[in-house]
């Protein structure tokens, strides 16, 4: 809705002040209590939609960097000169574990080696992973 507002060229064609208004506002559904519909600028409007664009933007960039996190979900991790400790969480794998910790590089010659060091195939959530810092990348 775009409002024009015009100075008036003389003082006849001026509106009556808010006092005398009742008399000469026309009918509309509204009750009484209710004031006088107040017109914003075009500018207002304008400065409302780029609010709401920039915190729609805002969230689609968060949703998208937290979605495209290339660590598994809840893995904690630190690292040390020596070995990497890796505490294993619910839903984790010996593949998402091994992409994590190399993301460049194929995951197959890792997940082998993960395998033979933990002497099983199967992660229990809280088991903790002292891989050495020679078998990354």
């Amino acid at each position: 809705m775009t409002a024009i507002l015009t100075h008036p060229a003389d003082s006849r064609s001026v509106r009556p002040r808010a006092a005398d208004a009742g008399a000469c506002r026309p009918r509309t559904g509204r009750p009484a209590s209710v004031g006088p519909r107040v017109v914003q600028p075009a500018g207002v409007y304008r400065r409302r939609r780029l609010l709401v664009l920039a915190v729609v933007f805002s969230l689609v960039v968060g949703l998208w960097s937290h979605a495209s996190s290339s660590q598994p979900t809840g893995t904690t991790a630190t690292r040390s000169l020596d070995a990497v400790v890796v505490v294993v969480q619910p839903g984790d794998t010996l593949w998402s574990i091994a992409t994590w910790l190399d993301p460049g590089a194929d995951p197959r010659r890792l997940v082998d080696e993960l395998s033979d060091l933990t002497g099983s195939t199967t992660l229990q959530p809280g088991q903790r992973l002292v891989i050495p810092a020679d078998l990354i990348g």
